[in-house]
């Protein structure tokens, strides 16, 4: 109760001091965080960045097979995978990649238990997100195990077909400008398109609860903005203090930055989804 009291109590004192709508903001995201601690938002963060970081590569070169499906050339495909792990993975991701072209050869010599293994990776990371999303939302009914293996499997074959989509029509766009300033602003806003809707969808369907289109795309909006920022930020700093890491950690110099870039990443997801049950847990304005 003292605690509640003291919290309140910085939140009027701040209102003396400010701008309404500056004292409007500071509440709202102060009541973000006091839940997003309270629900255990940190551990989770902790948690999930290890279950990403196992199923990072499984996940990936899932995705890849479901690639070579899809009516597209190889050329695209290897274009957009080079594009993935260089621009959302800071500075670390050429080496990911090679890497994950290692792996995905390898993959092709997979036993069915082998195969089995790296599906059940995949969907138990997924289950991990949306377990760990609900204890965000203080959620404690589960849908079937039956309609999350359909969500999930429509999320594994949506996403390259919406990423793929994209592609084709940047790849069109700029064969038809045929200016390098210009492709390479539509390869970016692209990318940051893909991070947008990828926000949104699982805000949108990944929960068990209804949630309303318009805060799924504003928590979405918010994260996919913060996620562009944190890879600008790791671009700008990498680029100035790279050789600094390699001196620390040599040859490993890779891990801790994509350790610590995963936890940030998990991080956004998270905070973005408290803000979405703080907005509906606020009682609508009186006209």
């Amino acid at each position: 109760m003292s605690k509640r009291l003291g919290i309140n109590k910085v939140i009027r004192l701040t209102g003396k001091y400010v701008p309404k709508w500056g004292y409007t903001s500071f509440s709202f995201l102060f009541k973000v965080w006091v839940n997003f601690q309270k629900s255990g938002g940190l551990t989770c963060c902790s948690s999930l960045s290890y279950t990403l970081l196992l199923a990072f590569i499984p996940f990936s070169i899932s995705m890849a097979s479901i690639s070579t499906w899809l009516p597209i050339s190889n050329s695209l495909i290897n274009d957009v995978q080079i594009y993935f792990f260089s621009k959302f993975i800071p500075q670390s991701g050429h080496q990911i990649y090679d890497l994950f072209r290692l792996s995905f050869k390898h993959s092709s010599r997979l036993s069915i238990l082998g195969l089995l293994s790296l599906l059940g990776t995949c969907y138990g990371m997924m289950f991990t997100v949306e377990q760990h999303i609900h204890q965000m939302w203080h959620i404690k009914r589960q849908r079937s195990l039956i309609k999350s293996l359909l969500l999930f499997t429509c999320f594994f074959i949506g996403g390259p077909l919406l990423v793929y989509t994209i592609a084709l029509g940047v790849e069109f766009l700029q064969l038809i400008i045929q200016n390098e300033e210009i492709n390479l602003m539509l390869a970016m806003l692209a990318g940051n398109l893909v991070t947008l809707l990828s926000f949104i969808l699982i805000y949108k369907f990944l929960p068990s609860k209804a949630v309303r289109w318009k805060h799924a795309i504003g928590a979405g909006s918010l994260a996919g903005f913060a996620f562009a920022c944190l890879q600008a930020y790791f671009s700008y700093s990498m680029r100035h203090l790279q050789e600094e890491y390699y001196l620390l950690y040599g040859s490993l110099a890779m891990l801790p930055v994509f350790l610590l870039w995963l936890y940030l990443s998990v991080l956004i997801l998270l905070i973005g989804a408290q803000i979405i049950y703080v907005i509906e847990l606020t009682p609508p304005r009186r006209r």
